[in-house]
């Protein structure tokens, strides 16, 4: 941490305090607790997700292309996934890498289905049946 010390003393103005070691460490600690908390979300909502969708840690080491012992640190809370690994989730599970890393509350497919929502409610009963017609039609296609 000393080089972070003089690189955060070269940034104070010279008008300011001083900033102590004390208080350095004070910041540090602050700051590793709300990465921590980030990290726990994140850590959280893959397993919620996991479990969710029936997915093994097994499952999660070969998409994410990382060893059983490593997911199973990430369940347990004690490591978190590397960037790439939430992108890989986030992609494969239908959410935004932005609802893993805890920055919003609401998975990107959630948004979705409320904008869906929204535009259907007006509709009538015929209307909608063509509606969920086509959506089987679109999954259809796609497998």
């Amino acid at each position: 941490f000393d080089c972070d010390y003089i690189i955060i003393q070269r940034l104070l103005d010279d008008k300011t305090a001083n900033l102590t070691s004390v208080g350095f460490q004070r910041i540090t600690q602050d700051f590793r607790k709300k990465a921590g908390k980030k990290d726990e979300i994140t850590v959280q909502r893959i397993v919620d997700l996991m479990e969710h969708y029936g997915s093994s840690g097994a499952f999660m080491s070969r998409l994410c292309g990382k060893s059983r012992t490593l997911v199973a640190s990430w369940q347990a809370g004690k490591s978190v996934p590397t960037a790439s690994d939430i992108a890989t989730i986030a992609a494969r599970y239908g959410v935004s890498e932005a609802y893993l890393r805890g920055e919003v509350d609401f998975p990107e497919s959630f948004r979705f289905a409320e904008a869906a929502m929204d535009s259907t409610h007006d509709l009538t009963d015929d209307e909608m049946r063509k509606v969920i017609e086509y959506v089987r039609f679109v999954k259809f296609l796609r497998e």
